[in-house]
């Protein structure tokens, strides 16, 4: 993991967040904030699991244990995790 002055050390990353950031702090500053998540390991991720992220642990499931998980497990999954970062603080 990277320190906080390495974090704060980029300045003009690439890369781009959603227009919501962008919109808030300005496009370089949301650049900057995204290439400092990433270099330390980070990522932006919604709240709520996606169509998209739903049918992916569908699908890695099926492909793992030869059973797709429901909407419902992978929902609960994603939850699960995501709150647990907030312990890791």
């Amino acid at each position: 993991m990277k320190t906080p002055g390495e974090i704060i050390a980029l300045v003009e990353p690439p890369g781009a967040l959603g227009e919501p950031l962008k919109g808030a702090l300005g496009n370089r500053a949301a650049k900057a904030i995204h290439e400092a998540l990433d270099y330390a390991g980070y990522v932006i991720v919604p709240k709520e699991p996606t169509e998209a992220m739903l049918i992916a642990a569908r699908d890695w499931s099926l492909a793992k244990y030869g059973r797709g998980v429901g909407n419902d497990g992978a929902d609960g999954c994603w939850k699960a995790m995501t709150a647990a970062t907030q312990n890791d603080r």
